[in-house]
């Protein structure tokens, strides 16, 4: 998940996805400059250690540095100078949208927003919707499916629906979070109804709990593509799509295929492109 110990792995996967889907294709040969600006709490410190640029080297991206900045931080022009100094074709901002706004608003002051890439983890898109011409075009990595894209499903609309009727004004382009609390919930839900039925309500322990939700399972609630658990990896929500905001249509544009990025620092890497027509992994099966 995005705010975790795997946040670096996960930004050399969206950047790795990004570079493939988008500049390559505008920019066939030319390498790809990526830095990033992270608001500080321990994970993302992880950004300035030299396993990053080693990691981000085996994905193709030349790594021209980070800039790790306070939570409360209003003014990041320094950083975004110098990563635009370096080099830097595309920034990733991690991870708020005030934090996004203030990188964004930088990098006008100085004259570079157009002549960069930007993308944020963080999107609600209620927020990048009040400031539509700084925010429009951004790109949006995010772990699940967005609802307003022009790809939902029908286990989206119905879930999507539920929350809008509940209460319209609060979950109005909101909506996305709820998919992804839906897709975790019928998770567990479903995992702790096996859990019961195969050791009844007193031989439960947060053992066999464990063991029955990240065996060698086989998940699909409608939302996800299909995967199975692997049991020393245990992803439940393994996929991140990415999209480019529009702001005018208040809608999330898809931008190539979801990537299923696969271990942490702390298991062996593996290529999102082994197969360039569609992303698999051992770890994972598609359906």
């Amino acid at each position: 998940m995005p705010a975790s110990v795997t946040d670096v792995d996960g930004t050399a996967g969206l950047m790795s996805m990004f570079k493939h889907f988008v500049w390559e294709k505008k920019h066939p040969g030319r390498p790809f400059k990526v830095g990033v600006i992270a608001f500080d709490n321990p994970p993302r410190r992880l950004y300035k250690k030299p396993y990053a640029k080693k990691l981000y080297a085996k994905c193709g991206l030349d790594y021209v540095g980070a800039a790790i900045v306070p939570m409360t931080v209003t003014d990041a022009t320094i950083e975004v100078k110098r990563l635009y100094d370096a080099g830097a074709d595309f920034i990733m901002v991690d991870h708020t949208t005030m934090g996004t706004k203030v990188v964004l608003e930088s990098a006008q002051r100085l004259g570079v927003k157009d002549k960069m890439l930007f993308a944020t983890w963080f999107n609600i898109l209620r927020d990048l919707v009040t400031m539509p011409k700084l925010f429009d075009g951004i790109y949006n990595p995010w772990s699940y499916p967005m609802y307003y894209s022009s790809e939902r499903n029908e286990t989206m609309e119905r879930v999507g629906q539920i929350y809008l009727n509940a209460d319209p004004e609060y979950w109005n382009l909101r909506v996305d979070w709820a998919i992804g609390v839906h897709h975790n919930m019928t998770f567990a839900v479903e995992m702790i109804k096996k859990a019961l039925e195969k050791y009844g309500f007193e031989g439960m322990s947060r053992e066999r709990t464990r063991e029955v939700m990240f065996g060698k399972t086989t998940v699909d609630t409608g939302i996800y593509p299909k995967f199975t658990i692997d049991p020393t990896f245990p992803y439940i929500a393994p996929y991140v799509w990415m999209y480019q905001l529009d702001t005018e249509k208040k809608m999330y544009t898809p931008v190539g295929k979801p990537t299923a990025f696969g271990p942490s620092i702390y298991q062996p890497r593996w290529s999102p492109y082994d197969d360039p027509n569609i992303v698999y992994t051992r770890y994972y099966e598609w359906p």
